[in-house]
């Protein structure tokens, strides 16, 4: 139980990405592996996530392009 919530929370914030990216071919099995590796994996992905999104909201916007994880 404690290994899906995480994922399940991987999972949804890829899948929201995803889902707002208009130039992703929404059949293109290779991005559907990745959102299942980076699932699998969440132990690695999620903290890259946290991180992404802590400096995006600590850094100013025209600061924040360095920040690429």
């Amino acid at each position: 139980m404690l290994y899906f919530l995480p994922a399940s929370f991987v999972f949804s914030v890829m899948v929201y990405g995803f889902a707002k990216d208009e130039s992703a071919a929404k059949n293109d099995l290779g991005l559907w592996f990745v959102i299942l590796l980076a699932t699998i994996l969440w132990p690695v992905t999620l903290p890259s996530i946290l991180l992404k999104k802590v400096f995006q909201k600590a850094a100013p916007e025209n600061e924040a392009e360095w920040v690429s994880v």
